[in-house]
């Protein structure tokens, strides 16, 4: 017998049974095509009555509480061919006059004449005073036609909140009772169908002057919805077109007292108003107005990002002086991962200046949730880290840091901007230009738009000022146009001062550049993921000058157009990464890409129990160019980049803390001292505080040289 035959007589013999299995797979088949089919086909009509209810509505915003009509408009202007509506939606309760049948929680939609556009059957006729429209299903579920009587009850809309202590509870107080009458019967269909919720049930609707309507309850062009039939979001627009009375609040100064308040119509603030007004206060102005006995603040990071306590120690350290105070902070005790993290966080505070360290918190940490007592590993780092503040406190606590020769903007104009988005770019970019000239030894300050108008680039000497700010006023630009023409250095990033306080466009400082960027996008800094960095190339044009011979730009490009700067490097597009041009005495650079962005994340932080590796020397270079062309100064010099050296003077000394961010040990390292300045008498102090058996030390007019034999400064070393 062949397979063939074997194969047919199977079939023949077991026919019975395997028409049964054929039939219950097709009766299954079908089944499931069917459900399938079924689901599609409700899903289908769903959709579409979701969209018939909505018209040619793409976006609509109704808020917990009343904002003034005309936003609709002001967001108009913001947004080219804006049609946003303003309207006011309710729920309500009907009565019929003639029946006394009630029909609860019914659809109150106040709105105006431009409406009906949103709809294809447009049948809404004009409303006024007491007229209202109702759908059919509203007709029909209250018994009542046109020319009929009802009787509307709907909230008063209260400014205090009814959950509140002093919300009005009377029934005559907490809602509204109008008579009106029945203008006509629109179909469930159309702008009668109007509902922003899905669901099968026809809406209850009642249409309604919303100018009458709000009249009526007191609140005179008010309105709490806003719907738009454009595709693109009005969010962004939004955000610039709102106010604060908008959102009915408003600030009181009390300057007898010397603070001022944030208020609320409804006498309390909801949770998401607290949450806003309890945003970071603006360091630099809480300083100027001795807001605090002491600035301080803490950190929630991994030891990884230690060196991040420099550049806060430097913006506290900035933020104080502006009101002669001292500064302090929490150095958080349960974040440890490198064996001197603590370490690194503690000695980097009071390297720069701080006076007061709080080891938050001590105690276990299932009784206090950020209690460190049950973390062992990090007593040692801490009882490292004081018992080297106690060998030199003598020195350490009267020293004071000098003032810097370089200076970064600390953006004040742009954040308000920026709405509650993640933080910018250019925000970001900070972080990276810091680390890279603090590792090339330039003493750091920080400034704001106040202290630029004051005219502190000139009252401190700074000889080059680094901008990344999108926003700056034209008083602040103006003061940095003089500033550059008599001799600064000044270095600008992407869309850098192409805007004042209120976001106009402003060209004082870019029409300098001899060079333009074009438009720049303000983009968010976490978008810019991992797998998300482009790594494309930066050509050098111009190693001389940089002191590189390549870079790398990972996240946003704006390419330059230079218009009579020299270009010293190029993207891959062929326009310029970077250009300068000299005005007056002095000069400015401008950058097509994010240098410091590329610092500070190409890096390898894989070993979480080791400081980073692998600082880049060419974007360092690139970084620092500025301030090396400017001849800007060091307080001290370091034979080895990467090991910052901070200088605090007093009467009793000088006090230079070693930082080495490298993470690897340093055999042998040379510290060059400028002691110009520096009080009689000190040199002696200090010859008799860094005199051992591994430091040679060696003076001259101004300036002591201490040179290490075989020293490890692998932690933060107190001279």
């Amino acid at each position: 017998m062949n397979p063939r035959t074997l194969i047919l007589r199977s079939l023949w013999h077991y026919r019975r049974s395997g028409a049964v299995v054929a039939l219950g797979v097709a009766l299954a088949t079908t089944v499931i095509a069917g459900s399938l089919v079924i689901g599609d086909s409700v899903t289908g009509s769903l959709r579409d009555t979701a969209l018939a209810r909505l018209g040619s509505m793409h976006h609509a915003l109704v808020a917990p509480g009343l904002f003034r009509a005309d936003l609709a408009d002001r967001l108009n202007a913001k947004q080219k061919g804006g049609q946003a509506l303003a309207a006011l939606l309710l729920r309500g309760t009907a009565r019929n006059t003639d029946t006394d049948a009630v029909l609860p929680n019914i659809s109150v939609v106040g709105v105006d004449d431009h409406f009906n556009a949103l709809f294809n059957v447009s049948n809404l006729p004009k409303l006024t005073d007491r007229e209202i429209a109702v759908n059919v299903a509203f007709a029909r579920d209250l018994g009542v036609k046109t020319g009929d009587a009802i009787l509307l009850t709907v909230d008063s809309m209260n400014a205090v909140p009814a959950d509140t202590l002093f919300a009005r509870r009377k029934r005559e107080e907490a809602t509204r009772a109008l008579r009106l009458e029945i203008a006509a019967v629109l179909p469930n269909t159309g702008v009668g169908g109007f509902a922003l919720t899905s669901g099968t049930k026809a809406p209850r609707n009642l249409f309604i002057s919303r100018e009458w309507l709000a009249q009526s309850l007191n609140k005179s062009d008010m309105a709490n919805a806003i719907v738009t039939p454009q595709d693109a979001s009005p969010q962004p627009s939004l955000s610039t077109a709102c106010s604060l009375d908008d959102m009915g609040l408003r600030i009181t100064r009390h300057p007898e007292a010397g603070y001022i308040s944030l208020e609320s119509r409804g006498y309390v603030l909801n949770a998401a108003q607290v949450d806003a007004a309890m945003g970071a206060p603006d360091w630099f102005d809480f300083g100027r107005k001795k807001g605090v006995s002491a600035m301080w603040t803490e950190d929630w990071f991994s030891d990884q990002y230690s060196q991040q306590w420099s550049l806060y120690s430097d913006l506290l350290r900035c933020a104080a002086r502006e009101g002669n105070i001292e500064f302090g902070a929490y150095v958080i005790g349960t974040i440890g991962t490198v064996p001197d993290g603590a370490k690194y966080k503690v000695m980097s505070l009071v390297g720069h200046g701080g006076k007061a360290v709080d080891s938050y918190t001590f105690g276990p940490s299932p009784v206090f949730s950020d209690g460190w007592s049950d973390n062992p590993k990090v007593y040692k780092p801490y009882s490292d880290a004081f018992t080297l503040i106690a060998k030199g406190e003598k020195v350490l606590y009267p020293g004071r840091p000098r003032t810097g020769t370089v200076a970064i903007l600390m953006p004040q104009a742009s954040q308000p901007w920026d709405g509650s988005a993640p933080t910018k770019l250019y925000m970001r970019e900070i972080y990276g230009l810091y680390d890279a000239l603090i590792h090339a030894q330039y003493p750091m300050d920080f400034v704001d738009d106040t202290d630029v108008e004051e005219g502190k680039l000139e009252k401190f000497g700074y000889a080059t000022l680094y901008v990344t700010s999108p926003n700056l006023s034209n008083k602040a630009q103006t003061a940095i146009a003089n500033w550059v023409k008599a001799g600064g250095t000044l270095a600008l990033f992407p869309g850098a001062c192409m805007a004042d306080e209120y976001n106009e466009p402003l060209t004082t400082l870019t029409s300098l550049m001899g060079a333009s960027w074009g438009t720049v996008k303000r983009e968010d800094a976490v978008t810019w993921l991992f797998e998300n960095l482009q790594r494309q190339p930066v050509t050098v044009t111009d190693q001389k000058r940089t002191g590189a011979t390549a870079d790398l730009y990972l996240v946003q490009a704006a390419g330059l157009t230079p218009a009579g700067a020299a270009s010293l490097a190029t993207l891959p597009d062929g326009k310029s990464a970077m250009v300068e041009t000299a005005q007056g005495k002095g000069r400015i650079f401008a950058y097509g890409y994010w240098p410091g962005y590329t610092y500070e994340t190409e890096l390898d932080r894989f070993d979480k129990t080791r400081l980073p590796q692998g600082w880049r020397k060419d974007t360092r270079s690139i970084i620092t160019t500025p301030a090396r062309l400017a001849g800007a100064k060091r307080h001290v010099e370091i034979s080895e980049q990467l090991v910052e050296g901070t200088v605090l003077d007093s009467d009793a000394g000088i006090a230079v803390t070693l930082l080495n961010w490298s993470g690897e040990p340093i055999k042998s390292l040379t510290v060059s001292l400028n002691l110009t300045q520096v009080p009689a008498g000190v040199k002696e102090k200090l010859m008799t505080a860094i005199a051992g058996k591994k430091l040679k030390v060696e003076t001259a007019d101004d300036r002591v040289l201490l040179c290490g034999q075989a020293v490890t400064v692998m932690k933060g070393e107190l001279l």
